[in-house]
């Protein structure tokens, strides 16, 4: 079984079969290994789009339009938070105000200190809706009309402990963590802390691990991508089976990854955020000492802190002295 006057033997590349990438076939069309490879590149995309999650139609009819417009004036006007190569957001309603009047102040001190963009919504941007919808909401806005690479998503209820650090190697170790050989990090365009237990065996255990934490919070913020990502999950806000109130936020989030799953990605990260006790950005929620006064817990918290104090003090008008 020789090979036919004019051309040449097949050669096999593991399981392949591939001409060779000079050979032409009959009526002038390339063969073998290009024509697959051009096949390839021409039809993943189409297919890669074809199973790409179908927004509905959204008008967003439902907008606080005067919310909205005041947070696109800010947008438009403030280059020097915007132009930035990394930015950090926080959404704050009236129910955070007690203490968000103390953190606030820290995460301007913070992004003054490394360069960053701060952006801070308070207002709501839907007045029918539980005051979170207004995170996917204001990100919505803020995606496009930033320069940042990445945005943080924060809460108020959170502190930059480390003010020396920037957040910018969680990106790399978390975001773009590399779970097996043939994992595909950098087709992950939202990184969010998995709420876990403080002792479990395996992430995937009944009970151990319970979605996302949507504080500390990476976005891609580049990608037009991320911001389809954001109108997917506020879109969730219009499906009939979503709870009330904040466990709807939370829900609808979970709902858009599960259309996007390689997109969105959740990592156990407690150790540096999340939790009161983690490292890097700890979070204060009801404990046992001071209940539901999330303002006393986090006031104590600086002031044992001596360099959170002296920044403290030094950013905040509110407070004279901790």
């Amino acid at each position: 079984f020789g090979s036919s006057p004019g051309t040449s033997r097949r050669r096999r590349s593991g399981s392949s079969t591939c001409l060779p990438v000079t050979m032409v076939g009959r009526g002038g069309r390339i063969s073998g290994c290009i024509a697959a490879a051009t096949v390839a590149g021409v039809l993943l995309p189409l297919l890669a789009a074809a199973y790409e999650e179908r927004l509905p139609d959204d008008s967003l009819s439902d907008d606080s339009t005067g919310a909205v417009d005041r947070l696109r004036q800010r947008l438009a006007k403030d280059s020097a938070t915007t132009g930035t190569k990394y930015g950090v957001v926080m959404v704050t309603g009236p129910k955070e105000m007690s203490y968000s009047s103390l953190t606030i102040p820290l995460w301007q001190a913070y992004c003054k200190k490394h360069d960053m963009g701060l952006i801070v919504q308070k207002e709501p941007l839907n007045t029918d809706l539980s005051f979170m919808w207004a995170k996917p909401r204001a990100l919505m806005e803020i995606l496009p009309a930033v320069k940042w690479r990445y945005t943080l998503l924060v809460d108020a209820s959170t502190v930059p402990k480390d003010f020396n650090r920037t957040w910018e190697y969680m990106i790399k170790l978390y975001m773009r963590h590399k779970r097996y050989s043939n994992d595909e990090p950098d087709k992950r365009y939202v990184f969010c802390p998995w709420d876990c237990d403080e002792e479990y065996t395996n992430p995937y255990e009944d009970g151990a691990c319970n979605g996302p934490i949507l504080s500390g919070c990476i976005l891609w913020s580049k990608k037009p991508k991320t911001t389809r990502l954001m109108k997917s999950w506020y879109a969730k806000r219009l499906e009939s089976d979503l709870p009330d109130g904040d466990d709807g936020v939370l829900k609808g989030f979970e709902k858009m990854k599960e259309h996007n799953y390689e997109e969105v990605f959740y990592r156990d990260v407690a150790d540096d955020v999340g939790r009161a006790n983690s490292k890097f950005i700890p979070s204060f929620g009801w404990s046992e000492e001071y209940k539901w006064n999330i303002h006393d817990r986090i006031h104590a918290f600086i002031k044992k802190n001596n360099k959170l104090a002296v920044i403290a003090n030094k950013a905040s008008k509110e407070n004279d002295e901790l």
